[in-house]
């Protein structure tokens, strides 16, 4: 069984005023989500609100961000967050990463890693905004 690194990576998405982005990301197979990274880049005043969570097979859900010790909403003005998760994952669980983007006249840019141990590198992608 070999171990893998293949982060998921949210960069560059242009996150309209008062709308939300959802990126949905379900695991083929068992792992570990070892650390999370959000950069709020420079003006953003708080604007960019980042939230995450799990969704297991059985339906429990698991905001990673308050797991890791945080607020369940994460957001900055030129700061870089980094939060050590270390959170195991299974087959079929799912990844929900929302983006809200709060102000009412400017469009920012998302950008959120999340590193991951997993057995392999196959996992399926959906993205919208709501």
């Amino acid at each position: 069984m070999v171990q893998t690194k293949d982060p998921i990576v949210i960069n560059g998405d242009k996150i309209e005023p008062e709308t939300e982005a959802q990126y949905n990301y379900t695991f083929d197979n068992n792992g570990i989500i070892e650390k999370v990274t959000i950069s709020c880049y420079v003006s953003q005043e708080h604007s960019l609100e980042y939230s995450a969570y799990i969704v297991k097979d059985n339906g429990n859900i698991v905001d990673l961000f308050t797991y890791a010790g945080e607020e369940e909403t994460i957001s900055g003005d030129g700061e870089r967050f980094e939060f050590e998760i270390r959170k195991p994952i299974s087959a079929d669980d799912e990844l929900r990463v929302y983006i809200e983007n709060i102000d009412d006249t400017y469009t920012y840019t998302a950008n959120i890693i999340f590193e991951l141990e997993k057995e392999t590198r196959k996992f399926n992608f959906l993205q919208g905004v709501m």
